[in-house]
């Protein structure tokens, strides 16, 4: 329940950046529908910079036009996110 709050109260506060850490892997599935649908309309906003912390692959292929792979806190790849993700999947 605190994840569900957490988000909605920072997704809507207008953010020049929005840190999402795996705070759709919480809740039902309708949750998750609507986390979607208003982190794309905050993408929709150029001016915003979207952070996205996941393990989901498919869910980073939905948001991600870019991505960082870390291992114990070091940089392991940057790149496009299908890259990174053939990246990911190969360790």
């Amino acid at each position: 329940m605190k994840a569900r709050l957490g988000f909605a109260i920072n997704a809507n506060a207008k953010p020049d950046i929005l840190i999402v850490d795996e705070a759709l892997s919480v809740g039902d599935k309708n949750f998750q529908q609507k986390c979607k649908a208003k982190i794309a309309d905050i993408m929709a906003d150029e001016s915003v910079t979207f952070l996205f912390v996941t393990h989901s692959l498919d869910t980073a292929r939905d948001f991600c036009r870019r991505g960082i792979v870390l291992e114990r806190g070091k940089l392991m790849f940057d790149g496009d996110i299908e890259d990174a993700i053939a990246y990911y999947e190969s360790k």
